[in-house]
C-alpha cells in the first residue's frame, strides 16, 4: 500500500522503506534527522509514518503478551 502511494504525488519524498526503518528505529541517526525534517512538512509522509509506528508498537505489544 505504501509503495503505491509513494509513486503518486510525492516529489522529494522519502521512500516507504525509509519510513519503515524510521518507525522501527533502524534508520541511521543522521538520516533519521533528514527524514524527520521532511516528514514535518509533508502530510502524506506524516500519515504514513504514524501508521507504521502504530503497527510497530502493536507488534511490540503482541510480543510482550506472548512472553
Amino acid at each position: 500500500m505504501l509503495a503505491r502511494r509513494a509513486v503518486a504525488n510525492r516529489i522529494h519524498s522519502v521512500s516507504p522503506e525509509e519510513l519503515l526503518e524510521l518507525a522501527e528505529h533502524r534508520l541511521a541517526a543522521s538520516r533519521s534527522i533528514e527524514v524527520l525534517d521532511h516528514v514535518m512538512g509533508c502530510g502524506a509522509c506524516r500519515k504514513d509514518l504514524k501508521l507504521l509506528r502504530a503497527i510497530h508498537e502493536g507488534h511490540i505489544a503482541i510480543r510482550r503478551t506472548g512472553e
